[in-house]
């Protein structure tokens, strides 16, 4: 992906998510992306995992941005929003065999299952064959 425009959807992963709650570094088109959706130019759509992700760093002290910081994002910005983890969901991360690990699998099947890209920094889903991932 090498550009942006009003419209522009994509998933988010949950590195992405925290790097940006937490106000610390993200590429600059990743960066782009969600000041583009903070103006309302973009849409980011959060897995389910990745909340579900993100209480489990801040409960083991691993990240200062928390479940309800998270929520926040996708309650008070528009262009943040929730896609919940669902069987179509699990059913792509089936297809997908050249992701190991679970979570990150259901947070790449989110991108697969409606064909958006996804922000990630996770070597794994470049890699993947089923996945259109960029970290730029």
């Amino acid at each position: 992906m090498t550009s942006s425009s009003p419209g522009t959807s994509l998933i988010a992963d949950t590195m992405a998510v925290v790097l940006w709650l937490e106000q610390r570094r993200l590429p600059p088109q990743a960066r782009a992306l969600f000041q583009l959706a903070t103006l309302g130019q973009a849409t980011l759509y959060l897995p389910g995992m990745v909340f579900a992700e993100i209480l489990y760093l801040h409960e083991r002290g691993r990240i200062s941005a928390s479940l309800a910081d998270a929520i926040a994002l996708t309650t008070e910005q528009t262009n943040f929003r929730e896609m919940p983890l669902s069987a179509e969901i699990t059913a792509a991360a089936a297809r997908i065999n050249d992701i190991p690990e679970l979570h990150d699998r259901l947070i790449a099947a989110t991108g697969v299952s409606v064909g958006l890209p996804v922000i990630s920094n996770d070597p794994l889903m470049h890699a993947s064959r089923w996945v259109h991932a960029f970290w730029q």
